[in-house]
């Protein structure tokens, strides 16, 4: 059978938190004044960890408590270790010995390395007690959707309605009531996706929303019906009109780039729109035009240089021995310049047997 993830005790009672009595009565040893919490209340680890060791060899967890710790990532309670018979002095040799380190009350992680950002947020899960997941830039990370490489200073953390947590060093309890529990997955746990972006959104602008949005739709994690539903059901939320807007016009865009130049180049000058990530003689096209032997290509800030860029050449190489035209635009075309854009789209297109007309929009003028 196996072992329950990041399950605090073998009674599936929660860890308990910063107030709370410990389940189990402990005898410090001499010393153990000097860790003492801001409650008053003496947190046997740490009063171990001061403690002078003996001579005696250490104690190896069990090959069960050892599992345990496979399992969690290499995150240990002490609860889990009294359960499998593994006693307070054997924690706190293994913690002096540096075999073992504090991360919170209660809660260990074997090894010497800092924490990864997966053991932090298993920690808050731990805190959280039964069915918390990971929320928050924490939760972002976990899906592979983090902006920057440095670790989260908060870890926010979800837990059902009426299981409220103090806040504990860096972990942040928030109580779910919008159904963000309902899809969490993975290990540690995150919740939705879709409740994710939401979250996220309220401290984004609207290039960041769009870069959001589209990442999470290419990858799959989600889908435009999926998540309009989600915002839908939360009417309060910032940003909810341009998100709606966004999800709407998404359909096929792979990026912000994409968006704006669906924005800002066809829809304003009623160009018409091709086929989006078009895949011909072996190369994916941004925009393709079949009926009038047209490709657009943009250029965003990364992915073409090196290899990539000769990749471009050749793409577009084979698209001339085909008789197809490429138009290729970066960010300063489509931010810059869009209506002068949209006249040379529309005068390429017109040589190339289409018969509508271009539309001038208030920037034109």
């Amino acid at each position: 059978m196996g072992v329950p993830y990041l399950c605090p005790g073998k009674d599936g009672r929660s860890l308990p938190m910063p107030g709370e009595e410990w389940a189990l009565a402990v005898h410090t040893p001499s010393g153990a004044d000097e860790a003492i919490h801001r409650n008053g209340r003496s947190d046997p680890v740490a009063a171990y960890a001061s403690h002078p060791s003996d001579m005696r060899p250490l104690a190896r967890p069990s090959d069960t408590l050892s599992g345990i710790i496979r399992s969690q990532n290499g995150i240990i309670t002490v609860r889990q270790a009294l359960d499998e018979g593994f006693p307070y002095a054997s924690i706190r040799r293994q913690v002096r010995s540096g075999n073992w380190q504090r991360l919170t009350q209660g809660v260990l992680l074997a090894g010497q390395a800092d924490p990864t950002l997966e053991q932090l947020c298993a920690v808050g899960v731990i805190r959280g007690g039964a069915s918390a997941a990971i929320g928050g830039w924490a939760g972002a990370g976990l899906c592979g959707l983090r902006v920057t490489s440095e670790l989260p200073t908060t870890i926010d953390v979800w837990v059902p309605e009426g299981h409220n947590r103090r806040p504990t060093g860096s972990w942040r309890f928030h109580e779910d009531g919008q159904g963000r529990l309902a899809g969490a997955s993975g290990r540690p746990p995150v919740i939705s996706v879709e409740h994710l972006i939401c979250d996220l959104t309220i401290d984004l602008n609207e290039t960041e929303i769009i870069d959001l949005v589209t990442n999470c739709l290419s990858r799959r994690l989600t889908d435009e019906r999926t998540l309009i539903a989600v915002v839908d059901r939360r009417p309060r939320l910032s940003g909810r009109r341009f998100l709606i807007d966004l999800l709407h016009d998404s359909g096929g865009l792979d990026s912000v780039l994409e968006y704006r130049f669906d924005d800002r180049v066809l829809k304003p000058h009623d160009l018409p729109t091709g086929a989006r990530q078009a895949a011909r003689s072996g190369f994916f096209h941004d925009l393709l035009y079949e009926a009038f032997a047209l490709i657009i290509e943009l250029d965003g800030r990364l992915g073409h240089t090196g290899s990539a860029k000769f990749r471009d050449f050749r793409r577009d190489n084979v698209g001339a021995v085909n008789g197809r035209v490429t138009l290729r635009y970066g960010w300063d075309d489509v931010m810059s310049r869009p209506c002068a854009v949209a006249g040379e789209l529309a005068t390429v297109l017109r040589r190339q047997g289409w018969q509508g007309r271009r539309a001038y929009c208030p920037r034109c003028r």
